[in-house]
């Protein structure tokens, strides 16, 4: 039995306020990641294709403390584990602009066997 794992994807710098990362989530598929900081509601976006470059979520708000791929699980090609941010200094504030990858991490966690 394997039991979920938890990874940290890092978050290079975002002086632009984008970043994109290929990620393997230890599920047996890489994805890429981007993400896209909003000056105006002072927020990150996130959309995920899979490896080919195929567009599997787009503009999806990045919110403290929620699966951010929830919603897709059912019927769009995406990790089946949680997709997450959270807030390491514990005050639960939503990542700014520069605390996405350094106060604020993105979290993954495994989809465990039963």
């Amino acid at each position: 039995m394997a039991e979920s794992q938890t990874i940290y994807i890092p978050t290079p710098p975002a002086e632009d306020g984008k970043w994109m990362v290929r990620v393997d989530f230890l599920e047996g598929a890489f994805y890429r990641l981007l993400f896209k900081y909003n000056v105006r509601d002072s927020s990150w976006y996130f959309d995920i294709a899979n490896d080919a470059g195929v567009a599997q979520v787009r503009g999806r708000r990045v919110v403290l403390g929620t699966d951010i791929l929830a919603a897709w699980k059912t019927y769009k090609e995406v990790p089946q584990g949680v997709l997450s941010i959270v807030d390491t200094t514990g005050l639960n504030v939503e990542p700014t602009k520069d605390t996405l990858g350094d106060a604020v991490k993105l979290e993954y966690v495994t989809v465990g066997d039963e």
